[in-house]
């Protein structure tokens, strides 16, 4: 991580900011200590209530929190755990896009196809050139889809 990036995002005039001041760093920080451990916070039940922590570290601040994993490399890019089943930790947390995060759920469903193999429906339907939601909704109803470039089947979790 380019820790110089960092301290000159959060220097104004040559004076030091308050590393974490509104920014969108911190308030993901904040949204992610809120969903392990607030039970008032609405997401709550799917994270703190599920055993989701985070790590020793990341807790201790924001500023360690945004030294540690980096700026955003764009507004749209949200901290995702690799494995949703283990909690937030800086081998477990990456930035993310909606789309990168829509292809890492638990509702996935890895489909094959003779020796092809996908981790996801929506891969599976952009690689054949159909729209995820046909792809998904078939394999959802009946175990398989055909496509223009053979079936693809539902692999058993």
């Amino acid at each position: 991580f380019n820790i110089e990036q960092i301290a000159k995002r959060f220097t104004t005039h040559g004076n030091a900011r308050r590393i974490y001041d509104n920014s969108p760093e911190h308030k993901s920080w904040k949204s992610m200590m809120d969903r392990c451990y607030k039970p008032a916070n609405n997401s709550y039940p799917k994270y703190g209530a599920k055993g989701i922590t985070v790590c020793a570290r990341l807790k201790l601040s924001a500023g360690v929190f945004i030294v540690d994993m980096g700026l955003k490399p764009t507004p749209q890019h949200t901290i995702d755990r690799i494995d949703g089943t283990k909690g937030y930790s800086l081998d477990n947390c990456r930035w993310a896009t909606k789309s990168e995060q829509a292809r890492n759920t638990r509702r996935n469903v890895k489909v094959k196809c003779g020796e092809l193999e996908f981790n996801s429906t929506i891969d599976c339907a952009e690689y054949v050139g159909m729209a995820p939601h046909i792809v998904a909704g078939r394999i959802r109803r009946t175990g398989k889809c055909k496509t223009p470039i053979g079936t693809f089947f539902k692999i058993a979790a």
